[in-house]
């Protein structure tokens, strides 16, 4: 048994907990890697140790956080495959030292080396995060290969999975759907301590600017967002809306390119990080994710933490938006979100920062790196037999 590798603990402390993570690629976008690194920060922010694994990493991935990793991308195979044996048998040899290991994501490499690397004579454990990958829409987009995919290997791995972490009672309900019944943790993706920026005004300081951050993508919906704001915002001293993210989907991105052409008050920033990234959450006044399907949406907790309002869709787990006054919640159309921004044009950039003033407190008392940190290192030591389960766990009869 694994716990007759390790040292028995009544109260284990928090360097007792190991884990490898896993994931097919890390670059700069939003998404799988900047989750499964602010994960990784979170364990070791409160003494746990982890090491995360790649399959490849864009040339100019930088992690913004000390996260030890390796990635296979120098070689041929791991550039145009994801991963090399040697990648897989580092894996594994974390696992006969006894780590857990965490895989994020779906329909990928990642998959393929937690089966190949797995120990012959105990079973460390196995924790897995589909990043919303179950949602309907999701599921929705290359659907006969996804299920193909499912049917040959991924259900049945899922089934040998210790626990699969969700970060929303909605996600909860689509991986129980999928017919996982495995026991499910549902924690939220973790964010810095909140940070007071000084905002930046421009020359003019009644110009309110409304903001989208992350991918350029169908199931994003920008298209609601650029038609809300032209029927909100008439004329170019009104407002300015930032549009920030890589394009993933080049038609997609092409007919919003269109749709805004001539409209000299919205403003397409491109694909951001670091510096450029920060001089936008400094700018904006609202955030706005009208997406169809969001696990989670960290870009709502990284607004929030530094004071601005967000206003998000139905689809979205941010309920809690309209119940602390953090912002607007629950548009699906048009209609719902020229409402939310009519809103914002009467409050105007003064009332907009009001509304966004309890951000940073919820923000470090619900998903700092301590706070979610603590909790990881909770969820590992019942995973090791240490404990009871945690009352976020919802382990099946």
């Amino acid at each position: 048994m694994l716990n007759d590798t390790l040292p028995s603990f009544t109260n284990p402390p928090a360097n007792a907990v190991h884990v490898a993570h896993i994931v097919s690629c890390l670059k700069k976008s939003s998404g799988i890697p900047p989750a499964a690194l602010g994960i990784c920060e979170a364990i070791l922010h409160v003494g746990g140790q982890v090491k995360l694994f790649a399959g490849h990493a864009e040339t100019s991935f930088e992690p913004e956080i000390n996260v030890p990793y390796r990635t296979s991308s120098v070689s041929f195979t791991g550039r145009y495959f994801g991963w090399t044996i040697d990648e897989v048998k580092q894996v594994k040899r974390q696992r006969n030292e006894g780590w857990a290991v965490h895989v994020h994501g779906l329909w990928s490499g990642a998959n393929f080396v937690e089966r190949w690397s797995r120990p012959h004579d105990f079973s460390p454990p196995f924790i897995f995060s589909p990043h919303g990958m179950f949602s309907p829409a999701a599921l929705a987009q290359s659907r006969w290969r996804k299920r193909l995919v499912w049917w040959l290997s991924q259900r049945r791995q899922l089934a040998t999975t210790s626990l699969v972490h969700v970060t929303s009672e909605a996600e909860r309900d689509d991986v129980r759907a999928a017919g996982v019944r495995q026991p499910v943790a549902c924690l939220p993706l973790p964010v810095p301590s909140p940070v007071r920026l000084k905002r930046l005004t421009g020359d003019d300081q009644s110009l309110l600017r409304i903001g989208f951050l992350g991918r350029i993508a169908p199931i994003k919906r920008i298209e609601l967002l650029i038609d809300a704001f032209k029927k909100v915002f008439n004329h170019r001293y009104e407002a300015e809306l930032l549009i920030a993210g890589p394009i993933i989907d080049s038609g997609y991105g092409n007919s919003l390119l269109r749709r805004t052409r001539g409209c000299s008050s919205i403003c397409w920033l491109g694909e951001i990080s670091g510096p450029t990234k920060e001089k936008f959450f400094k700018e904006i006044d609202l955030l706005v994710l009208p997406s169809a399907s969001e696990n989670f949406g960290v870009v709502v907790t990284e607004a929030l933490s530094i004071g601005i309002p967000v206003a998000a869709s139905m689809g979205t787990p941010w309920k809690v938006l309209s119940d602390q006054g953090l912002g607007f919640y629950g548009f699906n159309d048009v209609i719902g979100l020229t409402m939310c921004l009519t809103k914002a044009k009467e409050l105007g950039k003064a009332g907009l920062a009001a509304l966004g003033e309890g951000g940073p407190a919820h923000v470090e008392n619900n998903y700092s790196y301590k706070t979610i940190g603590r909790k990881w290192v909770e969820l590992h030591h019942w995973l090791r037999g240490y404990t009871d389960p945690p009352p976020w766990v919802e382990v099946p009869v």
